[in-house]
């Protein structure tokens, strides 16, 4: 608990910083107030405030992620979700999945439900082995807030140059929605070299920095190893989150649409939100509704 408590925390300072950042660049002279250029800061700001104020929503979600081998998979689920307390819903009608997840409850594990395990109902660890298998993310990076802290973060990264490498891509209409198009490009992307040291695993060197801890799996082949690695391994890290996002943004909410981001070999993977409704009340019995449905 104390954990997700600094987590929450560290996100408000990196939001803060980056407006902080974002607003003494566009306001550091009045000719550079209102110029093309500056507006693509304006509206990721305005996105990041529109995560901010959700306090709980449900979704659909259209999902392609790059696993081993370069092979795609997706998924299609729907999900609700409260965010403080945490407390998650999610299901997969076509793979016939159910997940229940309420924080502080069942020793913090998730209750699954799914044909493949003859409909019977197990629990699992939301960060062990059988529910991360070709996952590029745990249930509890599902919403919003995971993206706004990696697209933060990328920011912050390339502040010397987020004039120059985020930018408009026109607009579109998404399921009926008009949205805006921004895209951000790092042309500075590469690996790093990285030798562990004691107690370092995937997920903290992920954390540490702040890059997507599947495709630190995938460069360096350890797709399904959760555990502590060894001291002295020698390791490739992402620079940076990504090569290139293109993010769709919704005129009328200012929340993410779509979502695709690209590393050195290509398309990495890519969300679509759909049907989102904010700031719903939920309660626990409906989650467990939910489940038993």
């Amino acid at each position: 608990m104390k954990g997700r408590k600094q987590q929450v925390y560290r996100l408000a300072g990196i939001f803060l910083g980056l407006i902080i950042l974002l607003g003494s660049y566009s306001f550091k002279n009045d000719r550079d107030r209102d110029t093309e250029n500056n507006q693509p800061l304006k509206v990721i700001i305005a996105m990041l405030d529109s995560i901010k104020k959700i306090r709980s929503y449900q979704f659909e979600l259209k999902a392609l992620e790059r696993v081993e081998n370069g092979e795609y998979l997706t998924a299609e689920s729907s999900v609700k979700l409260n965010m403080h307390p945490k407390a998650l819903y999610f299901r997969n009608e076509k793979k016939k999945i159910s997940v229940m997840y309420v924080a502080g409850a069942n020793e913090n594990k998730a209750l699954v439900k799914a044909k493949a395990l003859l409909n019977s109902t197990v629990s699992l660890d939301p960060y062990g082995s059988m529910m991360r298998k070709n996952q590029h993310y745990t249930i509890h990076e599902l919403g919003f807030d995971y993206f706004a802290h990696t697209i933060t973060f990328a920011l912050l990264k390339d502040k010397m140059h987020i004039s120059q490498n985020l930018k408009f891509i026109g607009k579109k209409t998404i399921s009926a929605k008009p949205c805006i198009g921004l895209v951000f490009e790092d042309p500075d992307f590469h690996y790093i070299d990285y030798v562990t040291r004691k107690k370092e695993t995937v997920a903290s060197l992920a954390s540490k920095f702040n890059v997507s801890e599947y495709q630190i799996r995938l460069k360096n082949g350890l797709d399904g190893f959760y555990g502590t690695m060894k001291e002295g391994k020698q390791l490739k890290i992402p620079s940076n989150y990504c090569k290139r996002i293109n993010i769709y943004i919704d005129e009328a909410t200012l929340l993410p649409v779509t979502i695709t981001i690209y590393d050195e070999a290509g398309l990495y993977e890519s969300y679509e939100y759909l049907n989102v409704k904010t700031n719903l009340k939920f309660t626990s019995d409906d989650f467990g509704k939910f489940y038993k449905d």
